[in-house]
């Protein structure tokens, strides 16, 4: 595991600070809107959090300005678009083996 540290001035860092503690910004594009209700209607918001949405999960990592990290997954990748894909569908493929052998199901063959 790794993690990024940046060093800033005091009230660059209260800025910062503050910043992180605020909700998340409401959608602007087609392309945000789009993504905040897949994140939504797929259930992500049972383990994750986004402040100043209904997804209120305490399980997983509060995601709440993920967009704004320097890498993501404890420094495990950066932090783009292919990035997010890769790791998107590696949790959906987590998920769905866990739910398998939750329900006692043997077919975990895709499961890695």
């Amino acid at each position: 595991m790794r993690f990024v540290a940046v060093v800033s001035e005091r009230a660059e860092f209260d800025r910062w600070l503050r910043a992180q503690a605020a909700p998340a910004h409401a959608p602007r594009t087609p392309q945000q809107q789009a993504g905040q209700q897949a994140f939504l209607r797929n259930g992500c918001g049972a383990c994750h959090a986004v402040r100043g949405t209904r997804a209120r999960g305490t399980v997983g990592p509060d995601l709440t300005h993920v967009g704004s990290r320097l890498e993501l997954a404890a420094g495990t990748l950066p932090n783009d678009a292919a990035a997010f894909e890769r790791w998107i569908s590696a949790a959906r493929n987590a998920i769905r083996c866990i739910r398998n052998s939750s329900a006692g199901t043997r077919n975990t063959s895709r499961c890695s």
